[in-house]
């Protein structure tokens, strides 16, 4: 009786024969790592068929390469960029969709790691490569990128931007000691090359030349006016004729300026008056007084001066101003009565001048403000001073202890990193007050007779991550790539005429910061100084200003812990989820905010359709 299938071993059944796992994903004869990579030709560059005998050089291995060998080595990664990270990498992905974003890159390219801190990109496409060189560096989530060029000579362990190395004259050729200094290869700024060309050392020079290293020299067009000019020539002798122009035609320009005692510290240069619009909230009707206290300031650039929709009287403004002045009517006109009531009365008129303008630069100042003294005694022009700061760039990554580098008299301290030098994009300047200090209600209540006098001579970059309360007192920004960040946003429930009442600039302020953080841009605080007249009854004040003391306690914690997506590119995007989240966040705890969230977003449609639209990124 044949046995039962199910039993133990009783089986009529072949055994199953054991097999290894090597047997069921495949019985493929084992492969180096160098075979598994040749199969994806996407890894390497090109294989290149080169044998070249081992040799010696004073004790140690060496194979020695012609200037035709070792170009075709190079050939394949001719258009290889190493990008440094010296304060943190940025995840490939975002990488990727920087270069997406910002530069339309055409063919497909490779990104590798070097180590820590340097990658190696190796473009397929000659124009690909040039779009992203051409630039001296980009941030990337807040962090620092800069793009050198690939040559042989890169060590990514070395620091010291020059190499030592040995010319074999029998080959002539060129052998780089292993674990010495090597070039790093890349763009260096001229006040470097500078540095290192004073040294007068041979071995520096004859790099510099062999790597045909230059300086980048800023093509001067010839006049007629005066290289003529012997006596001006000879007292000017490194200066090109067209800065002798150029100097003259803004002395004779400012003359008047200079004898009413303005101080000038930057003339101006020709068309830098027609980059800026400067902007009033009229919340009081006669300007005469204010206006003429800065007519020899003011006289020079456009003015678009925005009345208060509350204020009923006709607004008195001197002749002899270029201005154009915007009514309730003119705002209903534009952005629609709901709009107006939301977003524009009070203090807050002045941002409609900020969406209204086409100027790259927009100065706003209270006109309860005329022009400060220095220390000096010199009326203080505090326009050029605010395009001065505009124009030059901001710090924001390390703390310079001689504050703003770029100021006359002042530089880069001792170990200040080199690769940082050339800042960032400048696009808030922050100026300050003399007399009436911007204190709020309760410490102007227990201090009313105290006044501010000390006028410091100083500018400096607001630290990334430090928040800090701007005032609409005295401020400019660069509106093309921050001004949609410059918004009408908190409105208190009691606010009142007073700036003691109000938050608006304050939250303000601290959206554009975080904004700039983002966006890789810098914030100054400091000089211009102006003088801010009394006014106000800071007692009578108190009830109403006391609930924006209370909310400031939620709304620091709340920016130090934003946070914007990858996809936030531009000033309109950072706002739209700086009102997100605020809705989310802070919603809840006081219906103010979730107003100013509709409030924020309202502002972005308004400034799409009525602005100039998408703001670029500036970085």
């Amino acid at each position: 009786m044949a046995a039962d299938p199910m039993e133990g071993d009783s089986s009529t059944r072949p055994p199953v024969p054991k097999v290894s796992y090597t047997h069921v994903v495949g019985n493929s004869p084992p492969r180096t790592f160098t075979k598994a990579v040749s199969n994806h030709k996407d890894l390497i560059p090109e294989v290149i068929d080169l044998f070249k005998p081992l040799t010696a050089y004073q004790g140690e291995p060496a194979i020695f390469l012609s200037p035709d060998e070792s170009a075709r080595l190079v050939a394949p990664l001719k258009l290889s960029l190493i990008a440094k990270c010296s304060y943190g990498r940025p995840a490939f992905p975002a990488i990727r969709e920087f270069f997406k974003k910002n530069f339309h890159i055409r063919q497909d390219y490779n990104i590798g790691v070097l180590d820590q801190r340097h990658l190696l990109i190796r473009y397929f496409s000659e124009e690909d490569y040039l779009s992203v060189y051409l630039k001296k560096y980009y941030y990337i989530n807040v962090l620092l990128l800069r793009f050198i060029k690939w040559t042989p000579t890169f060590c990514s362990e070395s620091r010291c931007p020059f190499s030592n190395f040995n010319i074999n004259p029998y080959r002539n050729s060129t052998y780089f000691l292993d674990g010495q200094n090597t070039l790093r290869a890349g763009k260096l700024t001229e006040k470097v090359l500078k540095v290192f060309m004073a040294t007068g050392k041979d071995e520096i020079l004859s790099l510099i030349e062999a790597l045909n290293i230059q300086h980048i020299l800023t093509p001067v067009l010839p006049t007629s006016k005066l290289s003529s000019n012997p006596a001006i020539a000879s007292r000017f002798p490194n200066w090109g004729s067209t800065d002798l122009e150029l100097f003259l035609q803004d002395a004779q320009r400012n003359s008047k300026r200079l004898k009413l005692g303005v101080h000038t510290e930057h003339l101006r240069t020709e068309g830098q008056d027609s980059e800026v619009d400067i902007v009033i909230a009229a919340l009081r009707s006669d300007l005469t007084s204010f206006l003429e206290e800065w007519r020899s300031v003011f006289s020079q650039f456009h003015l678009i001066i925005v009345k208060d929709p509350d204020l009923k009287e006709d607004l008195q403004i001197p002749e002899g101003f270029d201005h154009d002045v915007y009514t309730k009517s003119d705002i209903d006109r534009t952005v629609g009565p709901a709009a107006t009531t939301l977003l524009f009365s009070g203090y807050s008129c002045r941002y409609f001048g900020y969406l209204i303008s086409r100027k790259k630069y927009i100065v706003s100042f209270d006109d309860d403000c005329v022009l400060a003294r220095d220390d000096k005694g010199c009326l203080v022009d505090a326009v050029a001073q605010h395009i001065t700061n505009l124009r030059t760039p901001a710090t924001p990554f390390f703390f310079n202890t001689l504050y703003d580098p770029y100021r006359t008299g002042a530089d880069f301290v001792r170990g200040y990193p080199f690769s940082l030098r050339n800042g960032v994009k400048c696009a808030l300047s922050c100026g300050l007050w003399l007399n009436l200090a911007d204190y709020d209600a309760p410490t102007q209540a227990l201090k009313p007779g105290e006044r501010n006098s000390r006028y410091v001579d100083a500018v400096l970059t607001v630290p990334l991550r430090a928040m800090m309360p701007m005032s609409g007192i005295n401020v400019a920004f660069d509106r093309e790539v921050v001004g949609p960040a410059l918004f009408p946003g908190l409105r208190l429930a009691g606010e009142g005429k007073q700036r003691w009442e109000t938050i608006e600039d304050i939250w303000c302020g601290m959206c554009a910061k975080v904004v700039c953080d983002h966006l890789g841009l810098g914030v100054k605080s400091g000089l211009p100084y102006v003088w801010r007249k009394d006014g106000g009854d800071a007692i009578a004040s108190l009830m109403k200003e006391w609930e924006g003391v209370k909310l400031m306690e939620e709304v620091v914690p709340f920016f130090q812990s934003l946070r914007f997506p990858l996809a936030a590119v531009t000033a309109e995007d950072c706002m739209l989820e700086i009102a997100r989240t605020v809705k989310e966040r802070l919603g809840k705890l006081d219906p103010v905010f979730t107003r100013s969230a509709n409030a924020m977003v309202e502002w972005v449609r308004l400034w799409k359709a009525v602005g100039s639209g998408s703001s670029s990124t500036g970085a």
